[in-house]
């Protein structure tokens, strides 16, 4: 159980609110699959036409995973791992990253989004006999699709589950002993005031029907309380501009 106070919530988190007038009308909270590959079709050509001169094209539009990925592939040693397990990793890039550096590495490549996972399985850039593309929903689902896989990632899920749906995926992994690497969109780098001012300010264009609540970003110190909550090892790997990076496990 969370032992997360309202004071503790207030000061060492952001939420996170969209003002994508497609997703707004949808109302609050997490995305449905539906709403996920919707945004993704009208903002990235590679879902309505995939390629992989598409894909290239979006990864690289989007080059701070793919340097994270490059850092973090600098400070921990993916070499004694043989298959690998992403959740909700759309759109893979960060794996592609580890798959060009350690190209012994197979994947379990996952998603909530079932439309956008099945445009990644007949286009990737990764050979099919070194991956596998599966539906997964961090929020009710077993770790049963990873029971072959001996390290997981996770890039930027975490934002969009609640403290217990987060804790119960954390508990999940303990009881698995494999190590999850945990990037956490970072807010540790931005001052506090600007953090409260950022979430005024989507409260107050929600109220207006002007944007949308449908995550929260916790900081370093938010991550290390969760994990001290049920006793599970949690240490910071790297932190850059983009992630802060947790080994958990």
């Amino acid at each position: 159980m969370s032992n997360i106070s309202v004071f503790f919530k207030f000061l060492n988190s952001q939420s996170v609110h969209t003002r994508d007038i497609n997703t707004i009308k949808g109302g609050s909270g997490e995305y449905k699959a539906s709403e996920w590959g919707d945004t993704r079709k009208k903002s990235l050509s590679f879902y309505s036409n995939p390629t992989l001169q598409n894909y290239f094209y979006m990864i690289f539009g989007d080059g701070g995973k793919i340097a994270s990925a490059s850092t973090l592939c600098e400070y921990f040693d993916f070499s004694k791992f043989t298959k690998l397990g992403d959740i909700g990793g759309v759109p893979f890039s960060q794996s592609w990253v580890i798959k060009t550096l350690f190209p012994h590495i197979k994947f379990v490549l996952t998603d909530y989004d079932r439309e956008s996972l099945a445009k990644h399985s007949v286009c990737s850039p990764l050979r099919q006999e070194d991956c596998s593309f599966v539906h997964f929903d961090a929020i009710s689902d077993d770790l049963s699709v990873f029971s072959d896989c001996d390290i997981l990632t996770m890039w930027g899920v975490d934002y969009a589950l609640q403290d217990l749906q987060l804790l119960r995926l954390i508990k999940l992994v303990e009881l698995q002993k494999k190590p999850l690497l945990m990037a956490t969109l970072d807010i540790d780098s931005k001052s506090t005031l600007k953090v409260i001012a950022s979430q005024l300010y989507g409260t107050l264009l929600k109220a207006f029907g002007r944007s949308r609540y449908h995550g929260l970003l916790r900081n370093q110190s938010y991550i290390f309380r969760l994990c001290k909550s049920v006793n599970v090892n949690c240490e910071l790997i790297i932190a850059d501009k983009n992630f802060r990076i947790f080994r958990i496990n």
